[in-house]
Formats: structure tokens, sequence, C-alpha cells
């Protein structure tokens, strides 16, 4: 999309509610008159305020494209530990031990642990 990377309404449905990370989408006004909305009106053409903006790289100063301090991704505990649970998943290992590493991070988040955890449900996780 226009104006920044953007998420498709579909994996910002995956956030519940009471996750504390839903919190890092932009949604709706915001300051400097723009209002970003959670649909996405075409995957080839969309429009300029269409899809969610995430915090993690947002422009900091100065704003000239080639020396912003926010242009590289670091990998987060959690990102390690959901790796983890999913290599475990993979190679056979315990659903329980897996599901333990997953519920370290959706504790953090505010959320209620998980039973079990499938790999689709890792890989929401990790969104």
């Amino acid at each position: 999309t226009w104006n920044g990377a953007t998420a498709h309404q579909n994996f910002i449905d995956l956030y519940d509610d009471a996750d504390k990370r839903k919190k890092q989408w932009f949604l709706g006004s915001q300051p400097g008159g723009v209002t970003y909305n959670k649909t996405i009106s075409s995957l080839t053409n969309a429009g300029i305020t269409d899809g969610a903006r995430n915090a993690k790289f947002l422009p900091i100063p100065p704003y000239n494209g080639g020396t912003s301090s926010n242009d590289f991704p670091v990998y987060r505990y959690a990102d390690v530990l959901l790796t983890k649970a999913e290599a475990v998943l993979r190679s056979g290992g315990s659903n329980s031990t897996a599901t333990a590493l997953v519920n370290l991070v959706r504790n953090r988040a505010g959320l209620a642990n998980l039973e079990s955890v499938t790999l689709d449900e890792i890989y929401n996780e990790r969104g």
C-alpha cells in the first residue's frame, strides 16, 4: 500500500481485543489528521490510508530516508521462544513443552494459557 507497510485485516483480526500487542497497530484517527482503516481495498491499487500500520517501524528523525535509526529488525525473545516451540512440534517433541513456551509469550501479552498448540497457533502467535 501507499504510505508505509501495512497488514491485512484478516491478520489484525487474529489479535484478541485483550491482547496488549494489538496496540502496536495504528487504526482509526491519528495525529496529523490521517485516518487508517483496517480494510485494504485492493492488493494492486490500495488507497493511501488502507491497512493498519505497525508502530515498530515508525519513522524516526531525521526523515531524509537514509539515516533514520529504525531501519533494522531486532529479534525478540518472544520470537526465539516461538521458534523453539515450532521446532519442538516439528521434531515430534512434547506438545506440553511447546505449549509452555507459547504460554510464556501469551502471558506476557496478558492472555490466558492455551491447553495445547498446533503449528497454525504458533504461526498466529508469531504474527
